[in-house]
């Protein structure tokens, strides 16, 4: 997050962070997540978000779960083949690396005990390979005086060890940092003397995020790095930076979303603010219910760039 014109983090969005717990369950049985009272107890009450730690897409088994109630399983071939139930339809990508895609509809209407679908599926993931995977998992409930640690609770003796994630948070705050200009409605003119285009602000955002010092004059004849500031540009004297790292939820996201947008619109005068997301790189969910792309960086990556007039550009990185 890149707030230009902050001495320090705003206590608004700072809030933000309130409510964002979430934990690691450690050897949790899959078949766990397709009881009962947890689908009542959590599924149906609230958002729950579940992702397999240290697992990786090209060749380990991953799982998910979905705040829309699907648990997907991104299998090898040999674990499929042993677990017996129905794929979907393999992409290419998925041929080639011999992976296999099992989606069950947790919330389906016929997904309960003594229908033969939900029998079935119990007994595999219960009694065939007895399969296990470290969580991250995170509630949001819908009722605000319920706390989202009780999903934590719930799983207590169904695994190994329950414990809390760690959100990891830092801030600087830079000084004298050159921003680029751009054209509001017109992200894609050629760089000028008006304004930048739309890739070489995007170039910027990262340089920012990672420290890059783009204020030398000579940086073409750098050793580290050649990267200055896109032309035109204007003199920043204090920018807020502001990294946070660990199983964020949407929600949270969300309510980032607003505050930054509300940020932007309370300093007209100040050079764009930015808000960058990054995903699990082997996450079996990507956009909707896609796993992401082997071998590629930014499939889940989304950064939004605040501009006046309450607008903001949303650039989207997809594997083609």
């Amino acid at each position: 997050m890149i707030l230009p014109g902050a001495n320090a983090l705003p206590e608004s969005i700072s809030e933000c962070f309130g409510d964002q717990l979430y934990y690691k369950l450690h050897s949790l049985p899959l078949y766990r997540i397709i009881e009962i009272p947890f689908i009542q107890a959590f599924m149906k009450r609230g958002s729950i978000y579940m992702l397999s730690a240290n697992t990786r897409l090209d060749t380990h088994n991953c799982v998910a779960v979905t705040p829309t109630g699907w648990l997907i399983l991104h299998l090898t071939k040999d674990t499929y083949i042993e677990l017996g139930l129905e794929a979907t339809k393999q992409t290419h990508q998925q041929k080639c690396n011999d992976n296999y895609v099992v989606k069950i509809n947790l919330l389906a209407n016929h997904f309960k005990p003594g229908k033969k679908n939900y029998d079935s599926t119990l007994w595999c993931l219960k009694n065939r390979l007895g399969l296990t995977f470290d969580f991250y998992i995170a509630w949001e409930p819908q009722q605000k005086n319920v706390c989202s640690s009780s999903v934590s609770n719930y799983f207590l003796d169904k695994c190994k060890k329950v414990e809390r994630g760690p959100l990891l948070r830092k801030t600087n705050i830079l000084t004298s940092l050159p921003c680029p200009k751009v054209k509001v409605d017109d992200p894609m003119v050629e760089s000028n003397d008006d304004a930048c285009h739309f890739l070489e602000v995007f170039e910027w955002m990262g340089a920012v995020a990672c420290r890059v010092d783009m204020s030398a004059s000579d940086n073409e004849a750098s050793y580290t790095t050649s990267l200055q500031c896109p032309q035109p540009s204007e003199n920043c004297p204090r920018c807020c930076l502001f990294q946070a790292s660990g199983f964020i939820t949407p929600g949270t996201i969300q309510r980032l979303f607003e505050a930054v947008r509300a940020y932007a619109a309370a300093n007209p005068h100040s050079p764009a603010a930015s808000l960058t997301t990054h995903g699990f790189r082997d996450s079996p969910v990507l956009h909707k219910t896609s796993s992401h792309h082997l071998q590629t960086c930014g499939d889940n990556l989304m950064s939004f760039f605040y501009l006046p007039d309450n607008k903001c550009w949303l650039y989207r990185a997809v594997a083609s």
